[in-house]
Protein backbone atom coordinates (compact mmCIF):
# COMPACT_ATOMS: atom_id res chain seq x y z
CA UNK A 1 0.00 0.00 0.00
CA UNK A 2 3.05 2.60 0.81
CA UNK A 3 4.25 1.92 -2.51
CA UNK A 4 0.93 2.48 -4.10
CA UNK A 5 0.44 5.12 -2.50
CA UNK A 6 4.04 6.73 -3.04
CA UNK A 7 3.31 6.16 -6.80
CA UNK A 8 0.21 8.09 -7.04
CA UNK A 9 1.50 11.24 -5.03
CA UNK A 10 4.57 10.66 -7.85
CA UNK A 11 1.93 10.82 -10.48
CA UNK A 12 0.19 13.25 -9.26
CA UNK A 13 3.55 15.31 -8.73
CA UNK A 14 4.49 14.89 -12.65
CA UNK A 15 0.64 15.84 -13.23
CA UNK A 16 0.65 19.16 -11.56
CA UNK A 17 3.83 19.82 -13.23
CA UNK A 18 2.86 19.46 -16.73
CA UNK A 19 -0.33 21.50 -16.07
CA UNK A 20 1.54 24.15 -14.26
CA UNK A 21 4.07 24.19 -17.58
CA UNK A 22 1.29 23.96 -20.18
CA UNK A 23 -0.77 27.03 -18.47
CA UNK A 24 2.65 28.83 -18.60
CA UNK A 25 3.66 28.73 -21.79
CA UNK A 26 -0.24 28.97 -22.97
CA UNK A 27 -0.83 32.18 -25.14
CA UNK A 28 -2.19 35.59 -23.40
CA UNK A 29 -2.74 39.14 -23.83
CA UNK A 30 -3.03 42.12 -21.74
CA UNK A 31 -3.26 45.47 -22.15
CA UNK A 32 -0.68 47.68 -20.59
CA UNK A 33 -1.76 50.90 -19.62
CA UNK A 34 1.80 52.61 -19.17
CA UNK A 35 2.85 51.95 -22.71
CA UNK A 36 -0.79 51.45 -24.19
CA UNK A 37 0.01 48.44 -25.79
CA UNK A 38 -1.54 45.15 -26.13
CA UNK A 39 1.08 42.51 -25.07
CA UNK A 40 1.20 39.01 -26.63
CA UNK A 41 3.20 36.23 -25.13
CA UNK A 42 3.25 32.20 -25.21
CA UNK A 43 2.35 29.90 -27.58
CA UNK A 44 0.25 30.48 -30.88
CA UNK A 45 -3.07 28.89 -29.26
CA UNK A 46 -6.77 29.33 -30.01
CA UNK A 47 -6.31 30.73 -26.59
CA UNK A 48 -4.10 33.24 -27.90
CA UNK A 49 -6.24 34.45 -30.87
CA UNK A 50 -9.65 34.69 -28.79
CA UNK A 51 -7.73 36.42 -26.12
CA UNK A 52 -6.57 39.06 -28.97
CA UNK A 53 -9.49 39.90 -30.03
CA UNK A 54 -11.03 40.15 -27.10
CA UNK A 55 -8.49 42.68 -25.48
CA UNK A 56 -8.56 44.51 -29.26
CA UNK A 57 -12.34 44.97 -28.49
CA UNK A 58 -11.90 45.91 -24.69
CA UNK A 59 -9.11 48.54 -25.38
CA UNK A 60 -9.69 50.28 -28.87
CA UNK A 61 -6.90 53.02 -27.46
CA UNK A 62 -4.68 50.68 -28.03
CA UNK A 63 -1.75 51.82 -30.15
CA UNK A 64 0.61 48.87 -30.74
CA UNK A 65 1.03 45.30 -30.26
CA UNK A 66 3.58 44.00 -28.73
CA UNK A 67 4.72 39.99 -29.41
CA UNK A 68 6.77 37.73 -28.40
CA UNK A 69 6.58 33.52 -28.56
CA UNK A 70 7.59 30.12 -29.76
CA UNK A 71 4.95 29.33 -32.45
CA UNK A 72 2.62 26.91 -32.46
CA UNK A 73 -1.04 26.30 -34.13
CA UNK A 74 -1.39 27.28 -38.23
CA UNK A 75 -5.27 28.07 -37.61
CA UNK A 76 -4.73 30.11 -34.39
CA UNK A 77 -1.59 31.90 -36.66
CA UNK A 78 -4.34 32.39 -39.86
CA UNK A 79 -7.10 34.20 -37.04
CA UNK A 80 -4.22 36.18 -35.32
CA UNK A 81 -2.78 37.01 -38.91
CA UNK A 82 -6.12 38.64 -40.12
CA UNK A 83 -7.14 40.19 -36.55
CA UNK A 84 -3.54 42.14 -36.69
CA UNK A 85 -4.24 42.83 -40.21
CA UNK A 86 -7.38 44.28 -39.59
CA UNK A 87 -6.54 46.52 -36.81
CA UNK A 88 -3.66 48.41 -38.70
CA UNK A 89 -1.63 48.72 -35.33
CA UNK A 90 2.67 48.41 -35.71
CA UNK A 91 3.77 45.75 -34.13
CA UNK A 92 7.01 45.57 -31.66
CA UNK A 93 9.05 42.26 -31.01
CA UNK A 94 11.30 43.73 -27.99
CA UNK A 95 15.09 43.70 -27.10
CA UNK A 96 15.95 40.34 -25.92
CA UNK A 97 12.80 38.31 -27.31
CA UNK A 98 12.03 35.94 -30.03
CA UNK A 99 9.38 35.77 -31.97
CA UNK A 100 9.32 32.66 -33.80
CA UNK A 101 7.44 30.17 -36.10
CA UNK A 102 3.78 31.10 -36.06
CA UNK A 103 4.44 34.18 -34.04
CA UNK A 104 7.07 35.30 -36.79
CA UNK A 105 4.36 35.36 -39.35
CA UNK A 106 1.29 36.38 -37.72
CA UNK A 107 3.72 39.91 -36.65
CA UNK A 108 4.47 40.80 -40.31
CA UNK A 109 0.63 40.67 -40.75
CA UNK A 110 1.04 44.41 -39.51
CA UNK A 111 2.15 46.88 -42.54
CA UNK A 112 5.09 48.44 -39.67
CA UNK A 113 7.12 46.10 -37.35
CA UNK A 114 9.86 46.71 -34.89
CA UNK A 115 12.40 44.66 -34.28
CA UNK A 116 14.38 44.85 -30.99
CA UNK A 117 15.10 40.90 -30.73
CA UNK A 118 14.78 38.27 -33.16
CA UNK A 119 11.99 37.30 -35.95
CA UNK A 120 12.07 33.65 -36.63
CA UNK A 121 10.86 32.46 -39.89
CA UNK A 122 11.07 28.88 -41.36
CA UNK A 123 8.83 26.01 -43.02
CA UNK A 124 7.35 24.50 -39.80
CA UNK A 125 6.29 20.88 -38.76
CA UNK A 126 2.85 18.80 -37.87
CA UNK A 127 2.59 17.66 -34.86
CA UNK A 128 1.34 14.33 -34.14
CA UNK A 129 3.86 12.03 -37.00
CA UNK A 130 3.89 7.97 -36.34
CA UNK A 131 7.01 6.77 -34.82
CA UNK A 132 9.72 5.75 -37.15
CA UNK A 133 8.78 8.78 -39.63
CA UNK A 134 12.11 9.62 -41.54
CA UNK A 135 13.16 13.52 -41.60
CA UNK A 136 12.22 13.88 -45.34
CA UNK A 137 8.73 12.48 -44.42
CA UNK A 138 8.11 15.69 -42.14
CA UNK A 139 10.00 18.48 -44.15
CA UNK A 140 7.80 17.16 -47.11
CA UNK A 141 4.92 16.98 -45.07
CA UNK A 142 5.56 21.21 -43.29
CA UNK A 143 6.20 22.14 -46.99
CA UNK A 144 2.86 20.96 -48.27
CA UNK A 145 1.39 23.14 -45.44
CA UNK A 146 3.23 26.27 -46.08
CA UNK A 147 2.16 25.72 -50.04
CA UNK A 148 -2.28 25.25 -48.28
CA UNK A 149 -1.19 28.38 -46.29
CA UNK A 150 0.15 30.87 -49.36
CA UNK A 151 -3.43 32.78 -49.81
CA UNK A 152 -3.29 33.22 -45.95
CA UNK A 153 0.45 34.80 -46.83
CA UNK A 154 -0.37 36.58 -50.37
CA UNK A 155 -3.57 38.20 -47.77
CA UNK A 156 -1.09 39.74 -45.48
CA UNK A 157 1.07 41.72 -48.39
CA UNK A 158 3.99 39.38 -49.01
CA UNK A 159 5.61 38.26 -52.08
CA UNK A 160 5.12 34.42 -53.15
CA UNK A 161 8.76 34.37 -53.53
CA UNK A 162 9.32 34.50 -49.82
CA UNK A 163 7.38 31.65 -48.89
CA UNK A 164 9.00 29.89 -51.93
CA UNK A 165 12.56 30.44 -50.31
CA UNK A 166 11.19 29.49 -46.67
CA UNK A 167 10.07 26.11 -48.17
CA UNK A 168 13.43 25.81 -50.28
CA UNK A 169 15.89 27.03 -47.82
CA UNK A 170 14.50 25.99 -43.99
CA UNK A 171 13.37 23.45 -41.76
CA UNK A 172 12.44 22.18 -38.46
CA UNK A 173 15.79 22.99 -37.14
CA UNK A 174 16.48 25.65 -39.72
CA UNK A 175 15.73 29.56 -39.64
CA UNK A 176 15.62 33.15 -41.44
CA UNK A 177 17.25 35.05 -38.77
CA UNK A 178 15.69 38.68 -38.80
CA UNK A 179 16.99 41.73 -36.31
CA UNK A 180 15.84 44.23 -38.73
CA UNK A 181 12.69 44.09 -40.58
CA UNK A 182 14.51 45.43 -43.30
CA UNK A 183 15.97 42.52 -43.73
CA UNK A 184 12.73 41.21 -45.64
CA UNK A 185 10.99 44.43 -46.58
CA UNK A 186 11.57 43.82 -50.13
CA UNK A 187 9.45 40.61 -50.36
CA UNK A 188 6.31 43.07 -49.21
CA UNK A 189 4.21 43.59 -52.35
CA UNK A 190 3.73 47.38 -53.30
CA UNK A 191 0.74 46.74 -55.29
CA UNK A 192 -2.03 44.18 -55.91
CA UNK A 193 -1.18 43.08 -59.50
CA UNK A 194 0.12 39.53 -60.11
CA UNK A 195 3.12 40.84 -61.88
CA UNK A 196 4.24 42.43 -57.93
CA UNK A 197 3.13 38.90 -56.25
CA UNK A 198 5.31 36.83 -58.61
CA UNK A 199 8.38 39.14 -58.85
CA UNK A 200 11.36 37.53 -56.65
CA UNK A 201 12.47 39.28 -53.61
CA UNK A 202 15.99 39.32 -51.81
CA UNK A 203 15.82 38.29 -48.23
CA UNK A 204 18.96 39.98 -46.44
CA UNK A 205 18.47 37.94 -43.20
CA UNK A 206 21.12 34.78 -42.65
CA UNK A 207 19.61 31.10 -42.60
CA UNK A 208 20.91 29.27 -38.78
CA UNK A 209 20.38 26.19 -37.19
CA UNK A 210 18.64 26.11 -33.89
CA UNK A 211 21.69 25.77 -32.23
CA UNK A 212 23.49 29.01 -33.94
CA UNK A 213 20.53 31.02 -33.01
CA UNK A 214 20.49 29.51 -29.58
CA UNK A 215 24.40 30.64 -29.51
CA UNK A 216 23.41 34.06 -30.79
CA UNK A 217 20.69 34.96 -27.67
CA UNK A 218 23.13 32.98 -25.12
CA UNK A 219 26.20 35.90 -26.66
CA UNK A 220 23.41 38.52 -26.17
CA UNK A 221 22.14 38.11 -23.00
CA UNK A 222 25.81 37.92 -21.71
CA UNK A 223 26.67 40.81 -23.54
CA UNK A 224 23.96 42.43 -21.52
CA UNK A 225 25.23 41.18 -17.92
CA UNK A 226 28.70 42.26 -18.81
CA UNK A 227 27.07 46.00 -19.29
CA UNK A 228 25.26 45.93 -15.66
Amino acid sequence: MGFLRNLIIAALVILTGFIAASAVNAGTTAYDAATNRIIMTGKTDNKLSWSLIETLTAHPEADGIVMYGSGGRMDAMVIIMGTIKQSGLPVYIPEGKICASACALAAVSSETVTVGGWLLFHTGHISGYPQGATLNEINSAGQRMVIAMLPHFVNIGFKLDFFGKLVRYTGPNKWVVVTDIEQINECRVTDASAEELMRPCYIAAPIKTTEQVVADVRAWYKEQQSKS
